[in-house]
């Protein structure tokens, strides 16, 4: 079975890790922050994207147009 748990203070995460290895049922396999996933996400080589909206007529006016908030 397997539990993921976000913690909102990065200053408990001493804590909580410490508590949970402490019991005997429970096995810690991976703590990682919101940082290093961010950073493995980020690894997206640019040249991937050449070419991929060649055949998309996009229109200046119609993105600002639909990319502001309606109030």
């Amino acid at each position: 079975m397997e539990l993921t748990i976000n913690i909102k203070q990065a200053n408990k995460l001493k804590f909580v890790t410490e508590l949970l290895s402490s019991l005997s049922y429970v096995e810690i396999k991976d703590v990682s922050t919101k940082k290093a996933k961010e950073k493995k996400a980020e690894k997206v080589s640019p040249t991937l994207l050449f070419g991929k909206w060649k055949d998309l007529e996009i229109d200046a006016k119609e993105l600002r147009k639909n990319s502001w908030r309606k109030i």
